[in-house]
């Protein structure tokens, strides 16, 4: 098992509902401890799939306490305390 992250469109309320690619999950395990690089292709992929805007602000959370959410706004990411 591991921390599974959920995205949120912060403008539209919405949550990505949409498996991404490679994947048949609309979630990513462990977002928080792979590399930015990684991190910010799940973001594109993320508002791809959903045609969601590239500067709206979309947060990764995590399902369990504890773990620190990531934001994604204008093309960066920013890892929020917890």
């Amino acid at each position: 098992m591991g921390v599974y992250y959920y995205f949120f469109n912060e403008r539209t309320s919405e949550m990505n509902k949409k498996p991404l690619p490679n994947s048949s999950c609309s979630w990513v395990a462990k977002l928080n401890s792979i590399d930015d690089e990684y991190v910010l292709t799940a973001f594109k992929n993320v508002i791809k799939i959903n045609g969601w805007k590239t500067t709206d602000q979309i947060i990764a959370r995590a399902d369990y306490p504890g773990f620190p959410s990531i934001k994604f706004e204008d093309g960066n990411i920013e890892y929020l305390e917890s």
